[in-house]
């Protein structure tokens, strides 16, 4: 996906300032990726981080700190992954999704629009 095309997905654009990051947990439910099998899906987590808004460029949103999700890979990675880190400065694209802010961009290069759909439902 190209980043006018993550632009264009984005309700919301703002620059923050990353508080910490924590891998969510939900023991209730069970996360299917639309591609690769069971073992694969385990190595996906939601990541939550907690943001410190300095300026909004896109949309409107009066709270100083947000949450915003994202699907996130814990298994092993070589090479530039785009890692963020606690008090680091960063742009952020969001969509609202069932009243939270998730990061917009692909999981993985050659993804179309259509994948970027990750599906968690109740087990």
């Amino acid at each position: 996906m190209s980043s006018e095309a993550m632009l264009a997905r984005a309700s919301h654009v703002f620059i923050g300032v990353i508080q910490k990051h924590q891998l969510e947990s939900w023991p209730f439910f069970h996360m299917k990726v639309p591609w690769g099998g069971p073992a694969d899906a385990k190595y996906w987590k939601i990541l939550r981080r907690e943001v410190h808004i300095e300026m909004v460029l896109r949309g409107t949103e009066s709270r100083k700190v947000v949450d915003v999700y994202e699907i996130f890979w814990t298994g092993g990675t070589s090479g530039d992954w785009n890692s963020t880190h606690d008090q680091e400065r960063a742009l952020f694209l969001v969509r609202v999704e069932s009243g939270r802010y998730h990061v917009v961009r692909p999981l993985r290069a050659n993804m179309d629009e259509t994948d970027l759909l990750v599906v968690i439902t109740e087990q």
